[in-house]
């Protein structure tokens, strides 16, 4: 087993909490990694992952231990619920958006009439539900950071003290970071990118982390894999059940985990803030709902096969919530196991926070506030909501660190679970009824969370209080007030169900039962049944009606405004109370600079103060204040009946006629509108790409004419290079031999003559005479050839069309034969055998430079290949054939064929190509051949290449007679 210093773990603990802290700090002050983290589907559906909480990294593994494939359930059941997203989380988001939501207890108490009751009782059974969830997150901390540091297991009392003071050390931290990442704005419905890139950063390291630790459980634990395997198969044919739980008689079991885990991904507190409070684009659920499942599926790749490793290693009895950290300890490699270990604090602090966030501002909200508005001289204690939330969010935070230390040793990591999913199931018949029914009211809230939430406290909540040992569990064995069939899990008599199916089942019967009967007998307001109806119609963009009513602005705008500041800056600083006054003036379409404005202008005012209020201290506090200022008093409401009214008559409408009409109107406006801007910002979006398409042509064809003048000054430079270093070879040769001629030969027979009177050999010096005669007009045609070259090139730099003239080409062509034979024994020592067949033509128009240049090229070709043949065949006879003659009357044609290496087809696509060589890079830039083709198309010719590899290449020119 590998064990850690306490000290050592801390550090990577801290190090950890400083690295989330980092990205939650950079990411709130960077605009561009804000907007980012906002607008990035794939971010929003990571965070949701959040659901994934210590309970699927440990406790899937301890309940699939017992229980088999009861734990897919919970996986299955969400997936479930995320299916219904598109029909319920779409309408909640618009809702949030409307109403400036800030939790799951302000819609509710939104959607039934502002009421306080239903505040308070939603309150508590969010609370209640999350301080087990809390504390299921702080006790596997706690308990696998004792397993990874102390080895004395056995001293249970030494243990426990151990544990509780690492849950209370672990439980300050995680406040500290909480409130610095979390909790630093006040208004609520503001989202928090920093937060949720941390909650991106957990959830990747809990998955990451997880999969790490159960692939070396599965491959590296046993050395012998196959071994290994056969025995694990072996266990779970004897010893291990894995369909144990879907029987026919627990089937209920299964029902139920399915049904609260589809409620719970989206009905927990947390999971209803990430999904709905902090999404910033509606397009994202369409992400979220396969992004969110693929990460269920692979966080649970593990599962099963760590939970066999366990029962075979026989350790199900004393560490089933913490086999994955036991299992890696026992791999032998510290880091697996501190990286596990890393993972389920990671698993454990994003819930926390998310959670502890969540919470406080909810009791903030709907308790705190509420209790202070009425304590107008205490206005210190309104002006310090951030730090109301602190201190509720540290309170909360200990009071879970109590718990898990009471209860939670009481309990597996995935019972604890349950109760909280099990209290967001209270929410479901509230939630789906406003949202579907317009006929549900606050007085069937009421009777059905509270109904709900007492069965639900009663059946599940304090059972577990129970066995905590801190509470008589008479109740468990004789019943509330001695009797039986009120048992917390015998309800009614009911032995035949299990206690979590029976107490889902009776807690959602009360709930909604008392939600429908206390709806049907309650009387809404009117100001509910307006609200019931945005809640329950189709969902479309907020409008309001303003009539212009010049005529009838009657009513004094300052008076109106001081009470709204009045307000603001019991909660806000004046430059906050400012910023939101500017804010209201635009959204009604105010000027501030009116004295007075109509009744439907101040209505409109109000209700968008109210809302943007609730954004900051909730529905219900936004609700008191607007009731207690009286800003739109008894005489404005009857101003507001009467204009109404007197619109009504105008058109001789019903009230019900009248605002179908209304709404028809201002929805073809709007989509008019609408359709109206789409088309301006297309033309204006098209407009600015084609202005910056044009830049970019414009600035691509300036580049385009740059480079091909540098191309077309550098291929110039290229072929000057080349054409004159073939005459200057041929003059440096031919001097050279001059020069051996008068350094060696000439002494030699002025020897001859001096040494004992001997005469001169006439016919050797003679022969001598000749091959220097030759050397001397090799120099001087190449002399000729380099200035035809550098007068070709000044034509070509300027423009001018090649000079032809009347030439006799047989004559030429025999000339640069004898050319290429000095060429030829300059590179080797062996003789070049030559076969002309020149047949005598008519005169003909050529350029001689052309002509001369493309014969020289393909020859120096040809001489090139013959002496690398030479090279490595001393029999072979080189030998170049050349034939010259007219082709039907008005062609001729020209073929220049070797002997020597050939060219192969892949090469013979290529060789016309500019720059194309074979040579190395010092002996050749591959423009000769490339200027011969030129040539041949400026004079309307054609040219053939054939050749076999190893055999010999041809190559065939047929040009027309030009005739001038």
């Amino acid at each position: 087993m590998v064990y850690f210093s306490p000290t050592m773990v801390v550090v990577f603990i801290f190090l950890y909490i400083l690295f989330l802290y980092y990205i939650a700090k950079l990411v709130q002050t960077k605009v561009k990694l804000k907007q980012y983290v906002k607008n990035n589907p794939f971010i929003y559906a990571l965070s949701l992952s959040v659901f994934c909480s210590t309970w699927t990294y440990y406790g899937s593994v301890g309940k699939a231990t017992k229980s088999g494939s009861l734990f897919l359930s919970v996986y299955i059941g969400a997936i479930m619920g995320i299916v219904f997203w598109p029909l319920v989380l779409k309408k909640l988001i618009f809702l949030k958006n409307r109403y400036r939501i800030t939790s799951i207890v302000d819609l509710l108490v939104v959607r039934y009439g502002k009421s306080q009751i239903v505040a308070i009782v939603a309150t508590l059974i969010a609370t209640l539900g999350t301080v087990p969830y809390i504390a299921l997150q702080l006790k596997a901390v706690a308990s696998t950071f004792v397993l990874l540091t102390y080895e004395n297991h056995q001293a249970e009392l030494l243990t426990f003290a151990y544990e509780t003071g690492i849950c209370f050390f672990v439980s300050s931290l995680i406040i500290i970071f909480t409130i610095k990442s979390g909790i630093h704005k006040l208004d609520s419905t503001e989202q928090h990118p920093g937060m949720i890139a941390a909650l991106v950063t957990e959830g990747l390291v809990k998955l990451i982390t997880f999969l790490i630790a159960g692939a070396a459980i599965t491959f590296i634990l046993m050395n012998n894999k196959i071994l290994f395997f056969e025995k694990l198969l072996s266990i779970f044919k004897t010893n291990y059940n894995f369909l144990a739980e879907t029987s026919n008689s627990n089937t209920d079991i299964w029902i139920t985990y399915l049904i609260l885990s589809a409620s719970a991904i989206l009905f927990l507190p947390r999971q209803f803030h990430l999904a709905v409070v902090e999404n910033t684009d509606v397009k994202h659920i369409s992400k979220a709902m396969w992004v969110l499942p693929l990460y269920f599926v692979l966080i649970n790749i593990f599962v099963i096969p760590i939970a066999l490793a366990g029962i075979k290693y026989g350790l199900v009895e004393n560490y089933p919530d913490s086999l994955v950290l036991t299992l890696s300890q026992m791999t032998g490699a510290k880091s697996i196991s501190i990286l596990t270990f890393i993972g389920g604090f990671s698993a454990a602090i994003g819930m926390i926070m998310v959670s502890t966030v969540t919470i406080s501002n909810i009791i903030t909200n709907n308790i705190y506030l509420p209790l202070t508005s009425h304590f107008q001289k205490y206005n210190i204690l309104n002006r310090n909501i951030l730090n109301a939330r602190r201190v509720i969010a540290a309170l909360l935070i200990y009071t879970s660190s109590l718990f898990a230390l009471v209860v939670g040793n009481k309990f597996a990591l995935f019972s604890m679970g349950m109760i909280s999913f099990s209290a967001a199931f209270q929410f479901v018949p509230s939630i789906l009824g406003g949202l579907y029914w317009d006929k549900g009211n606050k007085y069937g809230a009421i009777t059905g969370l509270s109904l709900g939430g007492l069965v639900w406290f009663f059946t599940i909540y304090y059972p577990a209080l129970i066995k905590s040992d801190w509470i008589s569990s008479s109740i468990l064995e004789e019943g509330f007030f001695g009797l039986s069939y009120l048992k917390p899990h015998i309800i009614f008599g009911f032995e035949g169900v299990k206690h979590l199916p029976q107490a889902t089942l009776w807690s959602f019967l009360f709930n909604s039962g008392g939600y429908f009967i206390g709806s049907l007998l309650g009387k809404s307001s009117e100001q509910e049944k307006i609200i019931a109806s945005d809640f329950t119609s189709s969902w479309t963009e907020h409008w309001s009606i303003v009539s212009e009513d010049k005529n009838n602005q009657n009513i004094k705008l300052r008076p109106k405004v001081t009470k709204i500041l009045r307000i603001l800056n019991k909660y806000l600083n004046t430059l906050s109370s400012d910023l939101i006054l500017v804010k209201l003036y635009s959204k009604c379409g105010i000027d501030e600079k009116v004295d007075k404005i109509s009744i439907t202008q101040l209505s409109l005012l109000c209700e968008e103060f109210e809302i943007n209020l609730s954004g900051i201290v909730g529905s219900i506090t936004a609700h008191i204040e607007m009731t207690k200022s009286d800003l739109l008093l008894d005489n404005g409401k009857k101003q507001l009946s009467i204009h109404y009214a007197e619109l009504l008559s105008q058109f001789w409408l019903s009230p019900k006629a009248f605002r179908k009409k209304i709404e028809y109107h201002v929805i073809r406006d709007q989509k008019i509108q609408k359709q109206v801007k789409s088309l301006e910002i297309a033309i204006k979006n098209r407009t600015q790409e084609l202005e910056l398409k044009n830049i970019e042509l414009l600035s691509t064809q300036e580049k385009i004419i740059q480079q091909e003048k540098l191309a077309s000054l550098g291929r110039l430079t290229a072929s000057i290079a080349h054409e004159i270093k073939n005459p200057l070879n041929i003059i440096n040769n031919a001097s050279s031999a001059c020069l051996n001629f008068f350094d060696k030969e000439l002494p030699r027979h002025i020897r001859d003559i001096n040494s004992d009177g001997r005469k001169l050999n006439t016919e050797h010096f003679l022969e001598d005479m000749s091959d220097v005669k030759g050397c001397f007009n090799a120099i001087l045609e190449s002399g000729e050839h380099a200035d035809r070259v550098v007068k070709s090139m000044l034509n070509h730099s300027t423009k001018k069309v090649p000079m032809l003239s009347k030439l006799h080409l047989p004559s030429i062509l025999k000339n640069i034969l004898t050319i290429a034979k000095y060429s030829f024994l300059n590179k080797t020592t062996r003789k070049i055998t030559i076969i002309e067949n020149v047949q005598d033509v008519n005169e003909s128009y050529f350029n001689r430079e052309e002509f001369e240049r493309l014969i020289l090229n393909v020859l120096e070709n040809s001489i090139d290949t013959l002496v690398n043949k030479i090279a490595i065949n001393d029999n072979f006879k080189p030998t170049i054939k050349i034939v010259f003659r007219p082709y039907q009357h008005v062609k001729w044609f020209l073929i220049i064929q070797d002997n020597g290496m050939g060219i192969s087809e892949e090469i013979q696509n290529k060789i016309l190509e500019p720059f194309f060589t074979t040579k190395p890079t010092n002996e050749g830039i591959g423009l000769g051949l490339s200027m011969v083709n030129d040539i041949v198309k400026t004079n309307n010719g054609e040219i053939l290449i054939k050749s076999k590899l190893g055999r010999f290449t041809r190559f065939v020119f047929i040009f027309p007679f030009n005739q001038y």
